[in-house]
């Protein structure tokens, strides 16, 4: 299954950031009115430590989330 989220907001620490994502938004886009028809709802937050994240998310961008099955 994929999703497309947005990252809303963005939490930065001394040690972490914490990225808050939501699903997107209809109006935006035809794939986003597409991923909203079936994804209207939902959260991820995610926490990484603040050194050890070279590739980072960018707020207000969106980022597909893929979802499988770890064997």
């Amino acid at each position: 299954m994929r999703a497309k989220f947005t990252v809303y907001e963005e939490v930065k620490t001394k040690w972490s950031i914490t990225y808050n994502l939501q699903p997107v938004t209809a109006g935006t886009s035809k794939e986003n009115e597409e991923f909203f028809a079936t994804t209207p709802s939902g959260k991820i937050q995610v926490t990484v430590k603040a050194e050890a994240t070279p590739a980072r998310l960018e707020l207000g961008k969106d980022y597909y989330i893929d979802f499988t099955e770890a064997e």
